[in-house]
């Protein structure tokens, strides 16, 4: 946890790293998480429900967008496909959609160990209602 001002040249690689550092848990907490649930199993089922429900509803809240859902389980992402949008790279239209519409994604080829581009974006929704009720509102115009 911390905070950064710096010239520009220099976030943007810390913006990079960041990228990856929030999504990463160390092995203490991993294991003081497991230590967690198996002490209070209510909690995971509480926490399965909470993020099955906000999952849901942005599959539905994304209906009307020309954006095509992939299965997903077990996540707090979301996997969409913009072939009917745009044969940009998923990098280049992840950068459009934070530039156009001020929502952001993760382009999946840099998950990939060979960068294959699949013309396929990620979005988390483990998010406020609001934020993604607004998101799939901006989305709609894409």
């Amino acid at each position: 946890i911390g905070y950064c001002l710096a010239p520009t040249p220099l976030t943007a690689e810390f913006r990079k790293v960041h990228q990856y550092l929030t999504f990463s848990t160390t092995t203490p907490m991993q294991y003081a998480i497991a230590h967690y649930l198996e002490k209070y199993p209510q909690k995971l089922n509480e926490i399965k429900t909470l993020y099955q429900s906000k999952r849901d509803m942005f599959l539905e809240l994304m209906k009307p967008t020309r954006f095509t859902s992939l299965p997903s389980q077990g996540s707090y992402f979301i996997l969409f496909s913009y072939k009917n949008i745009s044969n940009a790279s998923d990098t280049e239209f992840v950068n459009s959609l934070i530039e156009n519409y001020g929502v952001s994604a993760i382009p999946v080829s840099v998950l990939r160990n060979n960068n294959t581009d699949d013309h396929v974006i990620r979005f988390c929704f483990a998010k406020k209602n609001e934020t993604l009720q607004a998101a799939a509102a901006k989305l709609k115009k894409v």
